[in-house]
C-alpha cells in the first residue's frame, strides 16, 4: 500500500529534478557561449592594436581564473547521490 500523498511528492521531487538539470544545462551553455563572445573580444582588441602582449597574457590569466570559477558547482555538494543529481 503507498500513501497517494507519498507518490504526489515523489512525482513533484522528480519533476522538480528534471527542470533543475534542463537550467544547469541552459546555465553551462551561457557561460559557454560567454567565454566564446569574451575571446573574440580580446582577439580583435589584439589585432586591432589596442592590447600589448602584456595585456594579452593578463586577459588569458584572468581568463583561466574565470574558467575555474565556472566549473565550480552551484550545490554545496559535487555528487548528491541521495537526491541523483551530479554536478560536472
Amino acid at each position: 500500500m503507498t500513501n497517494p500523498k507519498i507518490e504526489k511528492i515523489d512525482a513533484d521531487i522528480s519533476k522538480t529534478k528534471k527542470l533543475i538539470l534542463k537550467q544547469q544545462a541552459k546555465l553551462r551553455e551561457l557561460e559557454r557561449q560567454r567565454v566564446i563572445q569574451e575571446n573574440a573580444e580580446i582577439v580583435a582588441r589584439f589585432r586591432d592594436g589596442l592590447m600589448t602582449e602584456d595585456d594579452l597574457a593578463a586577459a588569458r590569466k584572468k581568463a583561466g581564473r574565470a574558467a575555474d570559477r565556472a566549473e565550480t558547482p552551484y550545490c554545496a555538494a559535487n555528487n548528491d547521490t541521495e537526491s541523483g543529481l551530479t554536478h560536472e
